[in-house]
């Protein structure tokens, strides 16, 4: 399962339809196996540097955001 920025980023504001929510469940629990592409993790990196990702406070928990979408 490819995982786009807007997910990345609906899951960021809480905002992850119910579908979408237990799709990235799955991927942590590890039943599905998920993707981050570079480019959106970049792009989802420069989202939050331009403050659009008010809820995180670090270039740490940005990275943790997207690895902990992959990692259980």
């Amino acid at each position: 399962m490819v995982v786009d920025t807007y997910a990345m980023l609906s899951m960021g504001f809480g905002e992850l339809t119910k579908n979408a929510e237990e799709v990235m469940l799955r991927i942590r629990r590890r039943e599905l196996e998920g993707l981050v592409p570079s480019t959106v993790a970049f792009e989802f990196t420069v989202h939050w540097l331009r403050g659009r990702i008010p809820s995180l406070t670090s270039i740490n928990e940005v990275r943790t955001s997207y690895n902990l979408t992959l990692r259980s």
